[in-house]
């Protein structure tokens, strides 16, 4: 029987893909490096505000006094095949790059921005991802690609601080 969510699918492979760009690690394994630590989401809230470099969040919830959902998902029951009725799922996720203490407002910008070319990146060379869908009623691929996001940054005692919160949106047959 086909997966009827494929959410928690969608994030594990995000996460695996990211942690395995040069340059970019696994908080879980990785010691003191200049590396982009790849959290999944609620990972990233016992160190918020201590953790300097650069980070990315996949399945951000927001902050800890106001959360927020990491994704939401709609279904729509798509044509009657033999068997089952598939239905057609779009969800977006929410997702969070952000780079902590930089010497100037512009290297911490560049710096966020860069970790949202590079999700981009893996979204455009592989949609659906490394999803198999071989089971779902016409083998319909997962297609993922970044829809939007918002940029704030900030200067702090420790330096310059910049975030873009951004959406990546799944379409696939369940």
């Amino acid at each position: 029987m086909p997966d009827q969510i494929r959410t928690g699918q969608v994030i594990d492979a995000l996460l695996a893909r990211c942690r395995a760009l040069p340059g970019f690690a696994d908080p879980g394994t990785c010691e003191e490096s200049d590396d982009v630590l790849v959290w999944d989401g609620p990972e990233w809230l016992p160190l918020e505000s201590n953790t300097r470099g650069r980070h990315l969040i996949i399945g951000w919830s927001g902050d800890r006094g106001s959360p927020s959902p990491a994704a939401d998902t709609d279904w729509v029951a798509g044509s009657i095949a033999r068997d089952v009725r598939p239905r057609d799922e779009t969800t977006r996720l929410v997702c969070l790059g952000t780079a902590q203490w930089a010497d100037s407002p512009k290297a911490a910008r560049d710096q966020a921005l860069q970790l949202v070319s590079a999700v981009a990146g893996i979204c455009r060379t592989d949609p659906s991802l490394g999803i198999d869908t071989s089971a779902t009623v016409g083998g319909h691929r997962t297609l993922t690609y970044v829809t939007g996001g918002s940029l704030t940054q900030s200067a702090v005692q420790e330096g310059f601080t910049a975030s873009q919160l951004f959406t990546i949106t799944y379409k696939t047959r369940v």
